[in-house]
């Protein structure tokens, strides 16, 4: 409060101002008076700070204004209409008066009576006061606006000003969205409960509008409310007005400039009629060569994770206090150090949390590696439009946590060290830094006991009523020449003795960590339970009624290389272990890794696999309605292209009535048909999710099994499609199933499984 204070004392006018913050106390509410002049305030600090060293050129007469224009128009200046002084957005415009002149029109200030033009180029600031914008065009002879932040203003005047000066004038106008306040006066897309709202339709939307604008509470939503107020004309306020109010800008901008493709999908989904119009524009990134790769941390050292940047609500400070709180709770072995602002009480007086305030970004290199970070958090709960810190982040080559959506998801998605959490929850999100937590734990006690250098494995069994053949099962994997570090079994409410075993064996092995199901939640969910309770840096997967030859882990892990996955061959065997097939995958295609051919067929078989945990980090949660685990997993690493296989027999598969999915199970056409509507559920699951919502291969998969379910003719651009990955056999007895209806798919039934 004090440096707010200090900061109006330096505001020119006072008198003016005094009377102005009195008249508006009274005229609007408290909480948009004290909002905007917090605004005010934070663009004043923002000018008197000199991160670098500025000449401020304070001589005010003509002679020194004219220079000015000169340099201006010399050197090429842009014109911005701005009304945020610091931030991101602000930086841009910063890092661009490097190497061209910057005049910014502050319409805030103007409303202030304060200088509100302000002047950058190279080392020089210089400011003045213009009492209308129509004299700043003339004086600079400028013909060109670029509309860069309107949030904040007072009222939206500076809008039709906007479109008076282009059909005036001939003005030409861009306008750059850096949030989505063009969208809703929620300007980081969050309802009135605080949550990312999804740009719901607009009857949701008008409902949430009538609810924020009456919020009294919680006070980190506020700023929404008076958003929203202040432009308040009527109390008819909708969705459908608000963005009606800007079209006409749009209408008249030569270009709208966005700053990541998700943002524009946004954008287009509120206003798809300037699909032709907006483009993306990413921001300079090139100060980042500042900041260099980061070693792995020492990981005898407590773990320590960082988040960066100002933390406030939007930032995710409800959802790091839970993760702080949580981790205390849990007595964890963890640090959370802020590199930046956080007034959190939760936060300070933690035990097991620092926060650094402000920092150079020079010297991030160096907090890092003197805390031992070893992670970083990234916890936007809104969808970023563009994110510095993001980017800041990735130049350290430092694993990075972060909820998947906006630009945050958009870029971290693409980046190696990368895990995104789709639900934007402090449960999901302490549950993913479990994991790393885990991982550094194991490494630690790696080290501490002085064990040799190797990779933890761990194995993961879902069960149901397997007492038949569960301990030949476990023995065998109890005795491999590779030993495994733990075996997570999930059983299913097994009705039998099941639990009885896998209890008398978990009491005898500390290595075995059992787990029951309350209710039944079938195969898939079993299994994807007992992967997110793996720690090791390898997982195996094990069905309940196989067995493993002695050298599986071994083999798979001397073969798997830098890929996520390996499978390998199988002995198809009967109920006492007699050998039937020489080789399992014999009977299956070579998929070599393909991603669209996973999309229609599968030639990794579950209790075959190995994988790491970055396959798991990409991938979890399966989504809901995928049929089966091992394909889920196999797709996925194909995508990366990250699929091994070896072509060694390495367990002996059995075979019996009571298989799930097994070497016979399709040999009967109403089972055949089933799995064809599992694919289509499965397809449907993939566009649910972010990775895979507008992928081309995974649309034309499920087209291609929607008309082989229902068998009708698909479209041309799907037959196509299978001719290219499918080749043009598998071509021509899709064509007779789906042209020829049911009786087609029979015949190719009875064909194929001759």
């Amino acid at each position: 409060m004090r440096e707010k204070l200090e900061a109006l004392t330096q505001l020119k006018n006072k008198k003016f101002i005094f009377k102005m913050l009195m008249s508006d106390t009274f005229k609007y509410k408290l909480a948009e008076t004290k909002v905007y002049y917090s605004v005010l305030i934070k663009n004043i600090l923002s000018r008197n700070k000199e991160e670098f060293k500025i000449l401020r050129i304070d001589d005010r007469s003509d002679e020194t204004l004219k220079q000015i224009k000169k340099i201006f128009v010399e050197n090429s200046g842009e014109f911005y209409i701005n009304s945020v002084e610091f931030g991101g957005t602000y930086s841009v415009l910063k890092n661009k008066s490097k190497n061209n002149p910057i005049l910014i029109f502050n319409p805030i200030f103007d409303s202030a009576k304060q200088d509100n033009v302000e002047f950058m180029f190279l080392d020089m600031r210089y400011s003045f006061n213009v009492v209308d914008i129509s004299s700043l065009l003339e004086e600079f002879n400028l013909s060109k606006i670029i509309v860069n932040h309107l949030i904040w203003v007072r009222d939206l005047s500076i809008v039709d000003k906007l479109i008076s000066l282009n059909e005036e004038q001939g003005i030409k106008i861009v306008v750059a969205v850096h949030d989505f306040f063009y969208i809703c006066p929620s300007f980081n897309l969050l309802n009135y409960k605080g949550d990312y709202c999804n740009l719901p339709n607009l009857e949701a939307c008008n409902s949430c509008l009538n609810k924020i604008t009456r919020l009294h509470e919680p006070p980190e939503l506020l700023q929404y409310t008076v958003t929203a107020n202040l432009y308040k004309a009527n109390e008819s306020l909708s969705a459908q007005s608000w963005r009606l109010r800007f079209s006409g800008l749009f209408d008249i901008a030569t270009q709208i400039i966005l700053p990541s493709q998700s943002t524009r999908e946004l954008f287009l989904r509120a206003y798809p009629s300037y699909y032709d119009k907006s483009i993306v524009v990413k921001h300079d990134l090139q100060y980042l060569s500042q900041i260099s790769d980061i070693a792995n941390p020492d990981v005898s050292k407590q773990m320590c994770v960082a988040v960066m940047g100002e933390i406030t609500y939007n930032k995710g400070l409800k959802i790091l206090e839970e993760l702080v709180t949580r981790s205390v709770g849990d007595d964890l072995n963890i640090s959370f150090l802020i590199i930046g602002r956080c007034n959190s009480k939760i936060i300070l007086d933690s035990v097991n949390t620092l926060v650094l305030d402000e920092y150079m970004l020079a010297d991030l290199n160096s907090i890092l590696v003197k805390h031992n970070v070893s992670l970083f958090l990234f916890l936007s709960i809104w969808p970023e439009t563009f994110s510095f810190v993001a980017h800041e982040m990735m130049q350290t080559k430092l694993p990075i946590l972060s909820f998947n959506l906006g630009a945050q998801g958009e870029f971290i998605r693409n980046y190696d060290n990368g895990v995104l959490v789709d639900d934007i929850s402090a449960p999901a999100m302490y549950d993913a830094l479990m994991c790393k937590y885990k991982n550094y734990e194991c490494a630690t006690s790696s080290i501490m006991t002085k064990s040799i250098a190797c990779p933890s494995v761990s194995v993961a069994i879902a069960t149901y009523n397997g007492a038949r053949y569960i301990k030949e099962q476990l023995d065998s994997i109890l005795t491999q020449t590779h030993s495994v570090d733990e075996i997570i079994i999930v059983d299913d409410c097994s009705s039998d003795e099941t639990w009885d075993i896998l209890s008398q064996y978990a009491t005898n092995n500390s290595k075995i960590k059992v787990f029951r199901n309350e209710t039944n939640l079938g195969g898939t969910k079993s299994f994807e339970k007992a992967i997110c309770a793996c720690y090791g840096d390898y997982i195996a997967l094990a069905d309940q009624d196989d067995v493993w030859l002695a050298e599986k882990i071994e083999v798979l892990l001397n073969q798997i290389g830098d890929n996520w996955l390996i499978h390998s061959d199988a002995f198809v065997v009967d109920t006492n272990l007699n050998v039937t097939q020489q080789s399992y995958t014999a009977l299956k295609p070579n998929l070599n890794g393909n991603f669209v051919k996973y999309l229609i067929m599968n030639d990794v078989t579950g209790c075959t696999a190995l994988f790491s945990r970055k396959l798991v980090e990409k991938s979890f949660p399966i989504p809901d309605g995928y049929y089966v685990h091992d394909h889920y997993l196999a797709l996925m690493a194909s995508f990366f292209n990250k699929v091994n296989y070896c072509d060694k027999p390495l367990i002996y598969y059995r075979q019996h009535s009571g298989n799930q999915i097994g070497a016979s199970k399709l040999r009967d056409y109403a089972s055949w048909q089933a799995r064809s509507s599992d694919f289509v559920n499965s397809c449907n699951a993939l566009l649910s999710t972010t990775v895979f919502k507008d992928n081309f291969d995974v649309k034309q998969a499920l087209k291609y099994y929607e008309a082989r379910f229902y068998g009708r003719r698909a479209d041309l651009s799907v037959y196509l499609w299978s001719y290219k990955h499918l080749g043009l056999a598998k071509t021509m007895e899709y064509m007779v199933m789906t042209l020829f209806g049911s009786f087609g798919a029979k015949l190719i039934f009875k064909l194929t499984r001759s």
